[in-house]
């Protein structure tokens, strides 16, 4: 509901509107063949609202990742971007050169880079030649994105395009070097859409 009012969300909960909820039955229709057998979701209510109708698909359990859940927005959760703009002029400004790093008690830059590399040791420790599904939200999967890409640390820039249920899909092949283990990866899909209404 939240995304249809334009409004920040962050740690926020929000439960899936009647659009949001059909969008997530269409793309629990595209997992019905690809043998998932694993379901990892944030705990906040619509992603793992979204993962639970997926794994009733498939008939498999979720899991909840508190580590997956949104970055925290602040002092801006809550409020839409209509109002950050005419209300806090002076902190949208700042938002849109440094992102959530100049924002008060945001989660800074440092802290969702080392998130993200943890939910990718995470994802690839209980990857084991079968695919597995992770349910996340956009703030999050940017940093995943970004820190696949290698971009510097204080870098935010470029974002990725993320519908909500837009599908990514990354191809990790395990390989031994050295006695070390390490992976070769590749991403496959980034931000398709299964459903076919959007807002």
């Amino acid at each position: 509901m939240a995304n249809k009012n334009h409004q920040v969300q962050g740690k926020e909960e929000s439960p899936l509107s009647p659009l949001g909820l059909s969008q997530a039955q269409e793309t629990a229709q595209w997992f019905k063949d690809k043998h998932i057998n694993c379901i990892f979701s944030s705990p906040l209510k619509r992603a793992y609202q979204t993962a639970s109708i997926i794994a009733e698909q498939l008939d498999i359990k979720v899991q909840k990742k508190p580590i997956m859940q949104e970055l925290d927005t602040g002092i801006l959760s809550g409020l839409s971007f209509k109002q950050i703009r005419t209300d806090y002029t002076h902190l949208w400004k700042h938002f849109l050169l440094h992102s959530w790093e100049g924002i008060p008690q945001a989660e800074s830059i440092k802290s969702l880079r080392k998130r993200a590399l943890a939910i990718w040791q995470l994802l690839l420790r209980h990857h084991q030649n079968t695919p597995l599904l992770a349910v996340m939200h956009e703030g999050i999967l940017q940093w995943i994105l970004k820190v696949t890409f290698c971009t510097k640390e204080k870098q935010w820039m470029p974002l990725f395009q993320i519908e909500n249920c837009g599908i990514f899909l990354f191809s990790a092949h395990p390989i031994m070097f050295k006695k070390q283990r390490s992976y070769i990866g590749t991403w496959k899909l980034l931000n398709h859409k299964a459903y076919r209404f959007s807002e």
